[in-house]
């Protein structure tokens, strides 16, 4: 389309020649009736040309806008869609700040920037195009030369690239160490400080000398530039029969390549810089994806109804290449059993977790709740049928599975909204799951009760209160499976009794998994299971193992001062 309105700007040109030359106009050998008939005709196909130019960049730039809008809407859901569906060592591995990066400056370059430098770029290269044919049809000796200026101006072209390459691998070499060894630079600047000023004074060569490239770019520019008005006058001069309309058509176009060159090479510099952010954004819609959202195998949707599990010779890591975290586990779970889960930091008691939920994947073994494998079935079949939707939904006469983290998560709203987030439950039924958790008098005196607004990450409760809210959200559950994961890490001893206490008495008919710092916070437990270096070492009764004095449970009680 942009050739179409080029095409039509150099045939309006020429018409113009045309026009201006015409031996009958000039010589005036014509009446004023032919002249105004001359002038009306030349009048509209002038304007109709000029019309066409008008069409034509206006469907270049409509269609070119809604391609470019296209174009960056569909990398960014592509984008979108792969990370929601990363697994989580890819947020493990990744900064935040670099995926924010992706969604912000580079999405803003694809909508914004890369358009118009494209634009730009397309304009110059059939503007400079143009240049050459018209040059080159008016004058056909000029065709000889366009080859070696043509060279010549890939050979500025290819310098340019090669400046902005060195560029751009100085300063990655520079992020790369500043990331890497900004502690140790830090000490050396401490210990050295007036050496900054001489390395200061050292890097400005760098830049005068970036400098002058750029202005020895300039003037071979101007240089490529002048040779092709140069050689368009002289071969106009030895070029017989031309008109001189024509020649001076051929002439203004030459001296226009200067700034189309100009910026033809400033357009290409920016295209390469900012392409970048294509080859990103498609970086990203590449990453790799965890489980499939959906199989063949559908769990009926009350699953699970007992609450029995089964761990097989389980296997996982937080990532390929990476130590197991779990080595072949194999353990047996009955339906309402109480299990607490100890052994030291790092030992794999919160890896366990991330497993009956999938956010690790085996790598050998499975584990199976209520005679259903959990690696078969899909992340997200529907509303009903599904594995994670389970931790924040609710249907009638249902059983789910609820977490409960040492690092409570609130978000942003009411306290209404934290502790029943699909708006699901009664008034009576809510204050009812505050008054278990102990929260009743403190969510009370609060002016506008169930309706008090949580800060971000809940900042204005503290942390205890954090985790009692998240614990009034389990009760209001009260899911088949419960799992606690340190719980009451941030309560004192008092408080950690009474949430226990009412944990036993709300979850009497559930399995509870319990992953506790405290050893008094298992105690009450049917069994306990120790893991040592991602292994199971000890699963029997808490009591029993008490009783071994080189059991490790026993060995643990003893350094928490608990024996």
């Amino acid at each position: 389309m942009f050739a179409l309105f080029q095409l039509s700007s150099v045939l309006g040109n020429v018409w113009l020649s045309k026009w201006t030359g015409d031996q009958q106009i000039e010589s005036g050998n014509i009446t004023a009736t032919q002249l105004m008939e001359k002038n009306r005709m030349y009048l509209s196909v002038y304007g109709a040309l000029g019309a066409a130019q008008a069409l034509f960049v206006l469907i270049y730039a409509c269609v070119g806008a809604l391609r470019m809008v296209t174009a960056a809407s569909t990398m960014h859901s592509a984008m979108l869609d792969r990370v929601l569906k990363a697994p989580m060592s890819f947020f493990d591995t990744t900064p935040v700040g670099r995926i924010v990066n992706r969604f912000s400056r580079d999405v803003e370059t694809l909508d914004n920037q890369l358009p118009q430098i494209i634009f730009m770029w397309i304009m110059c290269v059939f503007s400079v195009l143009a240049t050459l044919v018209v040059i080159s049809v008016n004058t056909p000796l000029f065709a000889g030369v366009i080859v070696p200026l043509l060279l010549a101006y890939l050979a500025i072209q290819i310098t340019q690239a090669l400046k902005w390459l060195v560029r751009s691998m100085s300063d990655l070499e520079t992020n790369v160490v500043s990331v890497e060894r900004v502690k140790e630079y830090s000490h050396v600047v401490q210990e050295v400080g007036p050496l900054v000023y001489i390395f200061i004074a050292r890097c400005s060569n760098r830049n005068s000398n970036f400098d002058c490239i750029t202005r020895w770019l300039g003037v071979w520019i101007e240089v490529v530039s002048s040779l092709i008005v140069f050689f368009s006058a002289i071969f106009s001069l030895v070029t017989p029969g031309v008109n001189g309309a024509i020649l001076g058509l051929s002439v203004s176009y030459a001296l226009q390549i200067t700034q189309a060159l100009k910026w033809l090479v400033r357009s290409m510099s920016d295209l390469e810089t900012n392409v970048v952010s294509v080859e990103r954004v498609k970086e990203y819609s590449h990453v790799v994806q965890e489980a499939p959202r959906s199989t063949n195998i559908h769990p009926p949707p009350e699953w699970p109804t007992r609450g029995e599990i089964i761990v097989n010779q389980y296997t996982t890591s937080y990532r390929q290449g990476l130590e197991p975290v779990l080595k072949r586990i194999t353990c047996y779970i009955k339906p309402e059993e109480k299990i607490g889960i100890v052994g030291r930091t790092g030992a794999g008691k919160s890896s366990l977790t991330l497993a009956l939920f999938r956010l690790l994947e085996p790598t050998e073994g499975e584990i199976i709740i209520d005679n259903i494998n959990t690696s078969i079935i899909g992340l997200t079949l529907n509303m009903e049928q599904h594995l994670r939707l389970k931790l924040t939904t609710r249907e009638p006469n249902s059983r789910f599975l609820c977490v409960f983290e040492q690092d409570p998560v609130l978000l942003s709203g009411t306290l209404r909204m934290n502790v029943d987030p699909n708006n699901e439950y009664l008034d009576q039924e809510i204050w009812s799951a505050l008054t278990m958790s102990h929260l009743k008098d403190a969510v009370s005196v609060m002016p506008q009760g169930l309706e008090s607004e949580v800060g971000e990450n809940g900042n204005n409760f503290s942390a205890g209160q954090r985790q009692l809210i998240c614990l009034a959200r389990a009760l209001l559950r009260r899911s088949r499976i419960l799992i606690m994961d340190e719980p009451t890490s941030s309560v004192d001893v008092e408080t950690d009794e009474l949430v226990l206490k009412t944990v036993q008495k709300a979850f009497k008919h559930s399995t509870t998994i319990i992953i506790a710092h405290r050893i008094n916070t298992i105690l009450d437990c049917d069994r306990v299971m120790v893991i040592e270096a991602g292994q199971i070492v000890e699963f029997d009764d808490p009591q029993t193992l008490l009783n071994q004095e080189n059991s490790h449970f026993y060995q643990l009680a003893k350094s928490s001062e608990k024996l």
